[in-house]
């Protein structure tokens, strides 16, 4: 039993200090100058372990200080026991449960200097237990001697340090800790002396996976007809996947063992081919692990119906970026426009990594033909400086059409262009027509463009105006 004295001085003193003190911070950790340390907050993703009762275990090692880890909180008594006195703590969790039997010094006296032979006894008297959310520890002052005094005071800091919890992935655990005078009252867990109550960790997402997909965008330019890029160059970069950039982790996140979350902790899978999208037809594409292609490339296994590409080796995403790139110094093909995208589906990746586009303004003509029985003319009327305009083709099966003399070419500044369909271009095969797209490097104001058609038999003409588009 409790000193009545000094109960009642006590309770007496632990209202007139609470009537107009500041609430209790919680049980959470504070720093030298007594504010409160936040809760730890653990890392959803960093999280793969099985439930164990619905609940994920979770182990941290104390190392070398049994009161400096994650899963440790610090809580005043709020209330003395004198000399030959006893006191019970009671520790309830909420959204949690001890993975581990707790042991009688995982309840730690801060001595604030004293020997540590002056430190009280404390035992574990009820539960405890692996998968148990509760835990009775008694409290005995030690016994003076010498004359010491050796009472626990109001201000006395307990440390509770669980090496291991199972907690709630979906919701805050807390932690209560009641004061009990005996041990029944205790284990009824009604009529504490005083209680306090805080979230003792939570579970949020650190990852934004979006931030690791890097986008980056190429222009091919139409007076070399679309067969290099901006700066005349033959080769360049799209994005990819770049797992270390900054923005993609919150580092102040924990991993289960208590450490700050890293990479590592979230990539499960070490071992990916990751795929790419868009239209890899033209040139050469590979993989390279630097932003600008100047590291390490990795063969592409393209698709039959070149619409996808996928890394033919397995990539650490975890020390390995991923951007796709593209060569056409070889091919010198014509470069086409398109978006691409890339996915590692076992890592949850996957977005835009960029475009290709063109330097020009664009007209698409729906029908050019060469039928012997039709002339087919197009105008150009340009109003600005000379621009240089680029044709590419688009057939039905069964039909080919060749760039002729006339598709590509310059309009001249402040001019007009008339371009014969014949020269336009050479179809072959089982038809005589086919569709165009018009690349001109040209603001889009000063162009407009009309398709005509004449009948040869009777002269009767089709006028249509194009309509220039932007890229």
């Amino acid at each position: 039993m409790l000193n009545k004295k000094l109960l009642a001085a006590s309770v007496a003193a632990l209202f007139a200090a609470t009537a107009n003190a500041a609430p209790f911070v919680g049980p959470i950790n504070a720093d030298a100058t007594g504010n409160a340390i936040a809760f730890p907050v653990f890392a959803s993703e960093a999280l793969n372990a099985d439930l164990v009762d619905g609940l994920y275990p979770l182990v941290i090692d104390d190392g070398a200080d049994p009161e400096d880890a994650a899963l440790d909180v610090d809580f005043e008594l709020d209330f003395p026991a004198a000399e030959g006195d006893e006191i019970f703590i009671r520790v309830d969790l909420t959204n949690a449960a001890f993975a581990n039997a707790l042991a009688d010094n995982d309840l730690v006296h801060d001595t604030a200097g004293e020997a540590a032979t002056n430190a009280p006894a404390i035992d574990i008297r009820l539960d405890g237990n692996a998968g148990q959310s509760s835990v009775i520890y008694r409290v005995i002052p030690h016994t003076a001697d010498a004359g010491n005094v050796d009472d626990l005071d109001q201000g006395d800091k307990m440390t509770f340090t669980p090496d291991s919890l199972r907690i709630s992935l979906s919701n805050d655990a807390t932690i209560k800790f009641g004061i009990f005078e005996t041990l029944t009252l205790a284990a009824q867990g009604t009529a504490p002396i005083t209680s306090k109550t805080a979230t003792i960790a939570s579970v949020d997402s650190a990852v934004t996976l979006g931030a690791a997909i890097q986008s980056s965008n190429l222009e091919a330019i139409v007076k070399d007809g679309f067969t290099t890029l901006t700066g005349d160059a033959t080769e360049g970069s799209l994005g990819g996947i770049d797992a270390s950039d900054a923005d993609m982790l919150d580092t102040d996140l924990l991993a289960a063992t208590g450490a700050g979350v890293v990479v590592s902790d979230v990539i499960l899978d070490t071992a990916e081919k990751p795929t790419f999208t868009g239209n890899f037809s033209f040139g050469e594409w590979t993989v390279n692990d630097a932003a600008a292609c100047g590291g390490t490339a990795g063969e592409l296994v393209i698709a039959d119906d070149s619409g996808s590409a996928t890394s033919k080796d397995d990539i650490n995403l975890v020390t390995t970026a991923a951007f796709l790139c593209l060569d056409n110094g070889d091919e010198k093909d014509v470069i086409l426009r398109g978006s691409y995208s890339v996915s590692a589906s076992d890592n949850g990746f996957s977005g835009g990594v960029g475009s290709i586009t063109y330097d020009t303004t664009s007209v698409s003509v729906p029908y050019i033909s060469t039928f012997d029985k039709v002339n087919q003319r197009i105008y150009f009327i340009n109003s600005g400086v000379a621009a240089d305009y680029s044709f590419t083709f688009k057939s039905e099966d069964g039909i080919t059409a060749t760039p002729g003399t006339a598709a590509s070419g310059t309009i001249p500044q402040n001019g007009v262009l008339m371009l014969k369909a014949s020269d336009i271009v050479t179809i072959t095969g089982s038809g005589t027509r086919t569709t165009a797209t018009i690349e001109i490097e040209s603001e889009l104001d000063d162009i407009e463009v009309t398709t005509q058609i004449v009948n040869k038999n009777d002269g009767s003409t089709d006028t249509v105006i194009l309509t220039p588009e932007n890229n």
